[in-house]
């Protein structure tokens, strides 16, 4: 198929055209005692013609197919890759926040535990207020407070 892409398309369907007129003068030209004889040579040349034609034509036809989706698939990545590039953004932005808030309650929670770090007694006991903010910052970080 590199014959394709060397020669111009119209080669092909005038290589086609010029096998049916050889066909059709071959079977004319039959009963002409002169040409006669150059009967079967003009009909397989003619034959050849039209098939070779045909042949790359349809490779022809093909590969302007294949073109053409070539570009609509780039033109599909293209918008892909763009709405890509926003769903990014989004997804930054709103892991920014999210960063942002655990920040903010890591921070309470070890102000908080600071703050009541002198109840542990000499059993190691932990005291309620203790176990209530290990608790806290545990579960402190839901879908809300990343909205």
């Amino acid at each position: 198929m590199w014959l394709v892409g060397i020669l111009p398309d119209s080669i092909f369907y005038i290589m086609f055209f010029l096998g049916l007129v050889g066909i059709i003068a071959s079977i004319f030209l039959r009963n002409v005692p002169v040409i006669n004889k150059y009967h079967n040579p003009i009909f397989l040349l003619g034959l050849l013609l039209a098939i070779v034609g045909i042949w790359y034509a349809g490779g022809v036809s093909k590969d302007r197919e294949y073109r053409e989706a070539i570009s609509e698939l780039e033109v599909k990545i293209a918008q892909a890759e763009k709405r890509a590039a926003e769903a990014s953004a989004k997804v930054e932005y709103v892991y920014r926040d999210r960063v942002e808030v655990v920040e903010k309650i890591r921070y309470e929670v070890v102000g908080s535990i600071r703050e009541y770090s002198g109840e542990l007694d000499a059993n190691c006991q932990i005291s309620p207020k203790a176990i209530e903010i290990l608790n806290k910052s545990a579960s402190a970080v839901s879908d809300e407070d990343t909205k």
